[in-house]
């Protein structure tokens, strides 16, 4: 059994100015405890997704987090208790061999991928038992859940970049089993194909998808700052806007360039181009219309040949489509981890952080109320992140 550390009655740690950098933004946060045993271990998250209560009262009713250490999913009550295990490392249907993102498209079931066997799974949310598997083309598959299309959840469109067919998003029929390969595909990646290298596309090819409104979605990439407004009708993509940057380091194109013509000793400064790159890890539309947008700025220790260890440092930006304004890189409390595992909900982010300050062996689930455009301090917000004309 995991020992939930949450409750009603306690205090909840505040992160002051020292520690959130100059923002003079003090985000406070809840954290859930995820007792660790030998039962359940989170040895590499990949995906992180929250259930919040029916009742809306901000609690939570379950937490899944995929595993690639154990090749597996696991799932938590909102409490931290731990649920139960499902898959396993392994060649068969039922098993995983390089686990990712997971979904859950209805009441009953949890979907999952398998990168590397470019597979799809759903099981029974309860039982664990494998419902159905199917595989889809060539093609890496993004972090964030598939958009259900219709009503009845029978088209869903993935995060799927093609490098094959340009493009950065696959619907999928699942009555007759089919595939569609559509989306925006960002020039910096046509462009790192085209000059023969693809080294862009290979290493920062993380696709994030969301529901802008009921007739467009939100399209975004790891390796850069432009977001698309995409129409799933009409297959058609403009660009809305570039997320600014302030505080987060960014990465600049001189270092995209030597990245792109994979010659990375060329500029001592690029010489490992991910010492300069702000990793984009999630990318959600609020209740209120806003687009989070959260950044992982990585650090690597050594140099090669020697093992490096990555190290990260959260930002959240808030743009806001009503006033062309941003709330830009508000640093995220919690640890060094690289990964910064979120999810967001209901205005809420969650983070699994295994690397939280002074309790560096605890895994824990960190719960940040997502302030409002109006709380932005002034040294944080940026005008004119859309694109003016489209």
């Amino acid at each position: 059994m995991l020992v939930a550390s949450c409750g009603d009655t306690r205090e909840k740690p505040e992160y002051g100015p020292n520690e959130l950098g100059d923002s003079g933004l003090s985000l406070t946060y809840d954290s859930l405890r995820l007792a660790e045993d030998e039962e359940v271990y989170i040895g590499n998250p990949v995906h992180l997704v929250v259930v919040p209560a029916q009742d809306g009262g901000g609690q939570l009713e379950e937490v899944w987090v995929s595993d690639f250490f154990s090749n597996s999913l696991l799932q938590f009550a909102g409490d931290g208790s731990f649920l139960r295990r499902i898959g396993q490392p392994g060649p068969g249907p039922h098993e995983f061999s390089h686990v990712t993102n997971l979904f859950l498209p209805n009441a009953d079931q949890v979907g999952a991928v398998d990168r590397r066997r470019h597979e799809i799974k759903w099981f029974d949310r309860k039982t664990g038992e494998l419902q159905r598997f199917l595989r889809h083309e060539s093609g890496q598959m993004g972090l964030s859940v598939p958009l259900p299309l219709d009503a009845e959840g029978s088209t869903l469109m993935f995060p799927l970049l093609s490098a094959v067919s340009q493009t950065s998003l696959a619907i999928l029929d699942l009555e007759t089993e089919t595939w569609t390969h559509t989306g925006p595909f960002p020039e910096p990646f046509r462009y790192s194909i085209e000059h023969g290298r693809g080294a862009l596309v290979g290493m920062f090819f993380h696709v994030f998808v969301d529901r802008l409104d009921e007739s467009t979605s939100l399209v975004a990439f790891t390796a850069t700052d432009t977001v698309y407004a995409f129409d799933p009708s009409t297959q058609m993509s403009q660009p809305l806007g570039r997320v600014p940057r302030l505080q987060r380091r960014g990465f600049e194109g001189d270092c995209v360039a030597a990245l792109e013509l994979r010659n990375y000793g060329s500029r001592k400064d690029c010489a490992y181009p991910w010492d300069q790159f702000s990793m984009l890890t999630r990318v959600r539309v609020l209740d209120d219309g806003r687009i989070a947008v959260v950044h992982v700025d990585l650090d690597g220790g050594g140099q090669p040949p020697a093992k490096r260890v990555f190290r990260g440092t959260g930002f959240l930006t808030l743009l806001d489509r009503q006033r062309n304004e941003a709330c830009v890189d508000l640093p995220l409390p919690g640890g060094d981890d690289a990964g910064t595992y979120v999810d967001i909900k209901q205005n809420t982010l969650y983070a699994l952080d295994r690397r939280l300050k002074g309790d560096s062996l605890e895994t824990w689930l960190l719960e940040v109320p997502i302030p409002l455009t109006a709380d932005c301090p002034e040294e944080h917000v940026a005008e004119g992140w859309l694109v003016q004309e489209r």
